[in-house]
C-alpha cells in the first residue's frame, strides 16, 4: 500500500544530454519483506498488456535469455525521458531479451496505459502493475529490474538509463550462450556546484576487491561505473580541476545501483 506521496524529492540521474538532469520521484511505501534485491529469485508472475495478451515470466524465459521489467508511472517525468532511449534499443535488437513496462499509478486503467503507450510511441509490451508481481515493488520511479534465465534479479536500478547505448550494454551482460550467473550494479558518480553547474574533469578512484579504477566526470558532471559481482566498494575523489577543492574522504557503497555525489567545492 502506498503511503503519502513524499515531499517531492528525489534522486539525481543523468539523461545522457549534457547538463540535462532529471529526478526519480520517491514514494514512501510500507516496508516489504518481498521487495526483490540482487540475487533474489522472482516468483512467476503475469502481466496483462495493452494489446490484450497475458505475459508470464516463465513463458518469456523459455524464449529469451532475460526479461527487463521497467516499473513506471504515467506522471513521472524521468520515465518519459527514459522511454525513448529504451525504445531505440528495443527497435534495434531485442532478439535475446524482452522488455516489459508496468504502470504503477494506483487507480489507472488499462485504457489509460494504452493511451500513454501510443503517446510515447512504445512498441514493447506495456501493462499494469498488480499484486501478482509485488516482488518488483519499488520506492522510486522509474525502477528497472533485469531478471536472468534463472529467475534471479541480476540488476536493479532506481532512476533512468542515460542512453540507449548504456541500456544495451547493461542488458548484454545477461544475454549470450556463455552467460554465467552474475549481479551487476551501476554507480552514477556526479560533481556539481551548489547552483547545479556541472564540474567536469573530477577524477574519482573506485576500489572493489582490491582492484582500482579511475573515472572522470564529463562535461555534464557525471561518470558512469558499471561493475559485475562487486564486493566491498569504496569511492574517493582523487583530483579536481583548478579552482576546486575536495575532501580526502572515502565513501563506502552498498552492493546496489546508486547515485553518488563527489564532494567537490569551488574555491
Amino acid at each position: 500500500m502506498l503511503k503519502k506521496v513524499l515531499i517531492g524529492i528525489l534522486v539525481l540521474v543523468v539523461l545522457g544530454v549534457a547538463g540535462f538532469l532529471a529526478l526519480a520521484v520517491l514514494v514512501l511505501k510500507d516496508t516489504k519483506n518481498n521487495m526483490a534485491s540482487l540475487g533474489d529469485t522472482v516468483e512467476n508472475f503475469s502481466v496483462t498488456t495493452t494489446d490484450g495478451r497475458t505475459l508470464t515470466l516463465d513463458e518469456l524465459l523459455k524464449e529469451k535469455d532475460c526479461v527487463v521489467v521497467n516499473v513506471f508511472t504515467t506522471w513521472c517525468g524521468p520515465c518519459k525521458a527514459e522511454f525513448p532511449e529504451m525504445e531505440k534499443a528495443y527497435e534495434k535488437d531485442h532478439a535475446r531479451y524482452e522488455l516489459v513496462a508496468v504502470a504503477d499509478d494506483g487507480n489507472i486503467t488499462i485504457d489509460d496505459v494504452a493511451a500513454y503507450q501510443k503517446e510515447m510511441g512504445l512498441t514493447f509490451p506495456v501493462g499494469l502493475f498488480t499484486k501478482l508481481n509485488e516482488d518488483l515493488a519499488t520506492f522510486a520511479y522509474p525502477t528497472t529490474f533485469i531478471i536472468d534465465r534463472n529467475r534471479k534479479v541480476g540488476f536493479r536500478q532506481e532512476g533512468t538509463f542515460p542512453s540507449a547505448e548504456e541500456f544495451e550494454k547493461t542488458v548484454a551482460l545477461f544475454t549470450g550462450d556463455d552467460y554465467t550467473a552474475r549481479q551487476v550494479v551501476r554507480y552514477t558518480l556526479y560533481a556539481m556546484e551548489k547552483d547545479g553547474t556541472p564540474i567536469p574533469g573530477v577524477e574519482a578512484e573506485v576500489v572493489s576487491d582490491g582492484k582500482t579504477e579511475i573515472y572522470t566526470t564529463g562535461e555534464d558532471g557525471f561518470a558512469a561505473c558499471t561493475m559485475e559481482n562487486p564486493g566491498e566498494v569504496t569511492v574517493r575523489v582523487k583530483s579536481a580541476p583548478e579552482g576546486y577543492s575536495f575532501k580526502d574522504t572515502e565513501t563506502k557503497l552498498e552492493n546496489k545501483s546508486a547515485i553518488v555525489k563527489l564532494d567537490v567545492t569551488k574555491n
